[in-house]
C-alpha cells in the first residue's frame, strides 16, 4: 500500500478529499436496520439498487465506513427524505420499496449517525 506524505494527506483532508485513515464503525442499530432491509428485500423482491445493497451488506457486517462513505449516506438520505412515511411506507405485510431502500442505508439510525459521526461537535 502506498502512503501519501503527511503534508499531502493533511491538505487533501482539509479539502474534504481525505479521510481514508478515519473510519467510523456503524452502531448496532444501523447494522440491524441494514440487516432488516436485506431481509425485506429478499422476501419482497423490491427496494434498493446495487449500490444500496452493497452499502447494506457493509453496514450489516459492521464494516468501518470512511468519512466519504458518511458524506454519501448524508446525501442519499437528503435526496430520498421525501419518500419517508408515504404510502404503505412500513406496512408489515407489504412495505414500500422506498422503506426497504431506507433500511438498506441504515434507516433512521443510519441517517442520524451519518449526520453526526462526521461532526462530533454538533
Amino acid at each position: 500500500m502506498t502512503r501519501l506524505p503527511p503534508a499531502v494527506a493533511a491538505e487533501l483532508a482539509a479539502l474534504g478529499l481525505g479521510g481514508a485513515a478515519e473510519r467510523f464503525v456503524p452502531p448496532a442499530a444501523v447494522a440491524e436496520a441494514a440487516r432488516r432491509g436485506l431481509d425485506l428485500r429478499a422476501r419482497h423482491g423490491q427496494g434498493g439498487t446495487k449500490v444500496g445493497l452493497a452499502r447494506a451488506a457493509s453496514l450489516a457486517a459492521g464494516d468501518p465506513q470512511t468519512a466519504q462513505d458518511l458524506r454519501v449516506m448524508v446525501a442519499w438520505f437528503a435526496r430520498f427524505a421525501h419518500l419517508r412515511g408515504r404510502g404503505r411506507w412500513d406496512d408489515a405485510a407489504n412495505p414500500s420499496a422506498g422503506f426497504i431502500a431506507w433500511l438498506l442505508w441504515g434507516g433512521d439510525a443510519g441517517r442520524e449517525w451519518a449526520q453526526t459521526a462526521r461532526h462530533p461537535e454538533t
